[in-house]
Order: C-alpha cells, then sequence, then structure tokens
C-alpha cells in the first residue's frame, strides 16, 4: 500500500512541479521588476502618487525600447562597451557570461544562426554526437579559422549552460530532419524531450551536405 502511494505521489509531483516552479520565478521576476523600478519611480514622483503595478509597467517598457534600439550604432556601441568593462572583472565576467549564454539558448537571432541539425561520428567509433551548424563562410575571421569544405559545429551540453563549437570537414556531418528548437530541445534534456516523441513532426527536409550548402531549405531557424 505504502508503495502504490509513493508512486501516486511522484506521479503528482513530476505533474505539478514544473507549473509550480515556473509560476514561481515568473512571480519572483515580476516581484523584482516592480520593486527594483518603484525605488526609481518615487524620486520622481511622490510616494503617495505610486500606484501597484506602475514599476512592472516600466520595466516592460523599459525592455521593449532596449530591443527597439538594440540596432542604433550609439546603444549598441554602449552596450559594447559596458560588456567590454564587465568581462576585466574577475567574478563578473563569469556570472555575466553564464547568464549571457543562457539566454542566448532564447535568443531568436541566435536560433537564426544556427541553420541546420547534424550528426557528427567520433573518430574511430560508431558514437554520434548531435550538434548544430551555426557558421559555413570563415571570410570575416582570422586566416587558419575554418576554409573551404569547412563549417563550425556547435554542440551543447545537456542540462548546463555551455557547449563546444568544432570546425570541421564537411563531408563529416550528417544533416538530421530536424528543427533548430528540437535539436536544442533534444540536447539539451539529453534526448529526454523532443517535440517528435509526441508525434509531432518537425518542418523542414535535410540536405546532403556536399559543396553547395548544408543547409537549402527554407525557414532554417526552424519552426
Amino acid at each position: 500500500m505504502l508503495r502504490i502511494l509513493t508512486r501516486i505521489f511522484l506521479k503528482g509531483l513530476v505533474a505539478l512541479l514544473p507549473i509550480v516552479l515556473t509560476l514561481y520565478l515568473v512571480g519572483l521576476l515580476g516581484w523584482w521588476a516592480e520593486t527594483t523600478m518603484r525605488s526609481l519611480l518615487t524620486v520622481i514622483i511622490a510616494e503617495e502618487r505610486y500606484l501597484p503595478g506602475m514599476g512592472l509597467v516600466l520595466a516592460v517598457a523599459v525592455i521593449l525600447l532596449a530591443g527597439l534600439l538594440i540596432d542604433a550604432y550609439l546603444f549598441r556601441r554602449t552596450l559594447d562597451y559596458t560588456e567590454q568593462g564587465m568581462q576585466r572583472v574577475p567574478v563578473v565576467k563569469s556570472v555575466y557570461g553564464a547568464i549571457k549564454d543562457f539566454m542566448g539558448y532564447f535568443s531568436t537571432m541566435n536560433r537564426q544562426r544556427m541553420n541546420q541539425v547534424v550528426l557528427v561520428r567520433l573518430p574511430n567509433s560508431d558514437f554520434k554526437i548531435l550538434g548544430l551548424v551555426t557558421r559555413e563562410q570563415f571570410r570575416d575571421l582570422p586566416k587558419g579559422v575554418g576554409g573551404d569544405g569547412a563549417v563550425a559545429v556547435y554542440f551543447p551540453m545537456s542540462y548546463q549552460i555551455g557547449g563546444y563549437t568544432v570546425i570541421l570537414p564537411r563531408e563529416q556531418i550528417e544533416p538530421v530532419d530536424m528543427s533548430i528548437e528540437d535539436g536544442l530541445r533534444f540536447a539539451l534534456t539529453a534526448g529526454i524531450k523532443s517535440d517528435q516523441s509526441n508525434g509531432t513532426e518537425s518542418a523542414g527536409t535535410p540536405v546532403s551536405p556536399g559543396p553547395d550548402n548544408v543547409t537549402n531549405r527554407p525557414g532554417s531557424g526552424g519552426r
């Protein structure tokens, strides 16, 4: 009887815990934004004129404004200088680098740079590693980095923030019929979770590696 109750409890915990943690983290982020922006707003307006939620609205407005200005030269240069300064501080650069890498997984721009899911066979073995092609041209990089017939493949780590970028000959990669989102999800969850496991087919048709291009399919950023 105890074993049955334990199994039922674990099933309920697995079902509810992701929802509860997600709501908690979203609420915590909203509370932090509200608290931070409130302290700034009360410098401009009187405390009694402040209405609950104004800080959260201001935080959303600031994020939207940053998104609009991200391509502006002056704003971009300011961010670059700020990032360079943070990269020089020993402890700060580690925290900043980890957060930036984590957010990079959810960035549309980064996903657009990843344009094909591929398999790479390890030398002298039957093992294969799932990766994502991130670059096929190396003309803008220093001499010796890449070259004709080479591609850059990113291998994300499972359940970790980070990964490896390896430059490989084009003939060593095997394209996979999988969207970028499914490929990242598969790699980051150690193959446990994938939309294809739920019966959903990924968009796109794999192309054979060759001299022309690794990614000739439309919508190379996935679904």
